[in-house]
């Protein structure tokens, strides 16, 4: 091998060949080598995630195939709890036809109509059906008799105080053992059920209670509720409250026992799910098997709400244990398995995932680059009114609706002699005198609860007092302002000191002028172009001859003289009058 160089020599002239045999450079072979194990590996990690990922997918679709089978049950267990109570309010308004039309049903009918049903009338919780008809106070007396002359004896209206329309239960039909205790019981005793007269009423609709406190039989469960159809003379419903008020007869009331109610729509899911039902607050139905299953962490859980008669209950729904070994096994094990098959598709999903998100930063850019101009136009319009508040010439305050000031410009600083920093946060009352000072809140109060504005939207003459003391009067406009879900409100003031005082002298001037033309002894009259007379002084009215009220229905054609040439003399005159505007 040539030697190197040394600082006092110089090379070799010409080139030098390599000695035979010489060997690559040593670093190039180590990194030759760990491509392929680096590729190895990494197809290795991508296969091992790919597997991992499958098991994941595999065991997910198996996590959905449960909530598809407990959100099917679920789906139905309402279906049929809505359905149940669908059921009761078809049953009601068929018999509340019978109320409507042709002046009602006796209650041998009554019986008739049940018993002809009896099949069809078994529903799950139902316990009673009645009728509350109406009865004016008046005609008390004579609605008892008449029950009582249909055969039941001792028939009354019971009621803890005097109305002046009773609903007894005159109609009744138990549909487990006969109990006749309801009968004449005043519905309206009943807190709940004359809350749900009255919604009904209210809606035209059919209403649900709530638990009812009557002395009526129970179901097994002891909470019982009912459904409330009211029933309308000639079958229609009319289309106001008021004349909803004025025709209905009465209402068909059926009572059922919401643990059976529920208890039958779970049927044979009673052992692999539980329920547990509100009204709000109020609990309707827990699954016994909640207590039975103590400590049990359910695998699915979901509430759903049913809206029917116009109340809305909040159905809970949870997995027990049998319903989890119902399913059968997890078969997402065999993914693992054949996880290393797939490896080869890691490339193209990572290939895709790298397109996505190259398109999710750009999209990202895109709607960053939106945002900020968004901001800046905000930033504009921002500057641009608030230049406008701060040189409008008339006062500008905003309140909320607590009636506490927001922002005040510095014309409204001008006219009530207050800083800024000194009014806003406080009650904008402290611009006004008593007694609109101790009013307003009242008057924003009862604007906010919808009464009658007085002056939002509408205007009007009001004063003002300074920071001094003294008070001045004021142009002043309100408008609502409704900022997201808060509402504010805009006044606009104007100081109309001046312009009243300009208004106040042109008035006394023109009492002054008139005064003068009323007290002066030549005859003064205003006339229009045809001549007829607007205004006369009692002097004109003298020399003409005739009274005020007279010339006012005169003209001056009609008043000149009946020879015919002093009577052309005279018009041509007052054509003169016209065209000159001076009468010589």
């Amino acid at each position: 091998m040539a030697s190197l160089p040394v600082p006092d020599q110089a090379p070799a002239p010409g080139p030098t060949a390599a000695p035979a045999g010489e060997a690559p450079p040593p670093a190039e072979a180590p990194h030759r080598m760990l491509r392929p194990f680096g590729l190895v590996m990494l197809v290795l990690v991508v296969g091992m995630l790919v597997t991992l990922l499958s098991w994941d997918v595999a065991r997910d679709l198996s996590q959905r195939a449960e909530a598809r089978r407990f959100e099917y049950r679920t789906a139905r267990i309402l279906t049929d709890i809505r359905h149940a109570l669908e059921t009761d309010e078809t049953l009601l308004r068929s018999v509340a036809g019978l109320f409507s039309v042709g002046g009602g049903i006796t209650r041998q009918q009554w019986r008739d109509y049940f018993d002809a049903l009896e099949s069809g009338t078994r529903s799950p919780g139902r316990l009673w059906l009645a009728y509350a008809q109406r009865v004016p106070a008046r005609e008390r007396e004579q609605h008892e008799r008449q029950a009582r002359s249909e055969g039941l004896a001792g028939y009354g209206v019971r009621a803890m105080q005097e109305r002046p329309f009773y609903y007894p239960l005159a109609y009744f039909r138990s549909f487990g053992p006969q109990d006749r205790r309801p009968l004449g019981l005043d519905l309206q005793e009943d807190p709940l059920a004359q809350e749900a007269m009255g919604r009904s009423l209210e809606s035209g609709s059919v209403v649900l209670t709530g638990p009812l406190t009557l002395a009526t039989p129970r179901g097994t469960g002891g909470q019982v509720w009912a459904l409330l159809v009211p029933v309308y003379a000639g079958g229609a419903v009319p289309a106001s409250s008021v004349a909803r008020q004025q025709s209905v007869l009465g209402f068909l009331v059926e009572a059922f026992d919401t643990m059976h109610l529920v208890e039958s729509a779970l049927g044979s899911d009673a052992n692999v799910m539980a329920l547990r039902v509100r009204d709000g607050s109020v609990p309707i139905f827990t699954s016994r098997e909640l207590a039975d299953a103590d400590g049990w962490r359910p695998t699915l859980q979901r509430t759903a709400d049913l809206d029917f008669g116009q109340r809305r209950w909040s159905v809970e729904f949870s997995t027990l244990p049998r319903f989890d070994s119902s399913l059968g096994s997890d078969q997402s094990w065999v993914i693992l398995a054949l996880g290393f098959v797939i490896s080869g598709l890691m490339a193209g999903l990572l290939g895709l995932q790298a397109n996505l998100r190259a398109r999710a930063l750009h999209q990202v850019e895109q709607r960053t680059e939106a945002l900020r101009s968004a901001l800046a136009q905000r930033a504009e319009s921002e500057a641009r009114l608030r230049a406008v508040f701060d040189h409008a010439l008339d006062a500008i305050i905003t309140i909320d609706s607590r009636g506490v000031v927001q922002s005040f410009n510095p014309a409204a600083e001008r006219i009530f002699g207050w800083r800024a920093d000194e009014v806003i946060g406080r009650n904008v009352n402290m611009l006004m005198p008593g007694p609109d000072r101790q009013r307003h809140d009242s008057y924003l109060d009862n604007y906010l609860r919808g009464g009658k504005p007085k002056i939002i939207g509408i205007g009007r003459l009001v004063v003002g007092l300074r920071k001094d003391g003294s008070t001045f009067p004021l142009d002043l406009g309100v408008s609502e302002m409704p900022v997201g879900d808060q509402r504010f409100f805009c006044g606009i003031v104007r100081d109309v000191t001046e312009r009243l005082r300009a208004e106040t002298a042109v008035r006394q001037s023109e009492r002054k002028l008139r005064s003068y033309i009323e007290q002066s002894l030549d005859g003064v009259a205003v006339v229009d172009g045809e001549g007829r007379y607007l205004e006369v002084n009692p002097a004109a009215a003298d020399m003409l001859g005739y009274t005020e009220e007279e010339l006012l229905r005169m003209s001056i054609p009609v008043i000149l003289s009946g020879v015919e040439a002093e009577r052309r003399q005279g018009l041509a005159h007052f054509e003169r009058v016209q065209r000159e505007g001076r009468s010589s």
